[in-house]
């Protein structure tokens, strides 16, 4: 015994078992963005679905195609919406502030501005906006998030989205 604890010294053993070390922490990689559309950030928010783009230096506003949010102000809009539903434009308002203020906090790195058609030129609509989806910096579909977090009302059945679009890397 004596012999085998000596040997075990000289060749560096420890006759104490080893304890694993835990394996090391691993963090998911973020999701990145398919890169398509026009790269822009924002220069300002309007309301929950209007903002205004700037790509390459160019300011451009831009109404975010297949959502609705609630008004964020009076106007003929929320007028037309309170006689027909009976929601005041009061009540609108505050909705509209609400899906303003998380437009602003979800618009704050690079966005993709994405025609109707992939790879098609963005289209604009009677008061001169340009008419996009909008792809957030983590891959997201802005209007998506909107839909589903803020208030905003789904209008894919009028401007449909593949909202699955993965264009080509």
């Amino acid at each position: 015994m004596l012999v085998l604890c000596k040997a075990l010294l000289i060749a560096g053993c420890d006759p104490k078992p080893a304890v694993p070390e835990p394996p090391p922490k691993v963090e998911p990689a973020p999701v990145k963005p398919v890169s398509y559309g026009l790269e822009a950030t924002v220069g300002s928010v309007t309301d929950g679905d209007t903002l205004v783009a700037v790509v390459n230096g160019e300011e451009r506003k831009v109404r975010i195609l297949g959502i609705d949010c609630p008004e964020a102000s009076h106007n003929p809009k929320c007028r037309a919406i309170e006689r027909k539903t009976g929601v005041s434009c009061d009540d609108q308002i505050l909705a509209g502030k609400r899906a303003t203020e998380a437009a602003k906090q979800l618009l704050q790195g690079p966005i993709w501005l994405e025609a109707r058609e992939p790879g098609a030129e963005l289209k604009r609509d009677r008061y001169g906006r340009f008419l996009a989806y909008v792809r957030l910096e983590d891959g997201r579909d802005f209007g998506e998030v909107m839909v589903g977090e803020h208030g905003c009302e789904d209008f894919g059945w009028k401007y449909p989205h593949p909202r699955n679009y993965q264009a080509p890397r």
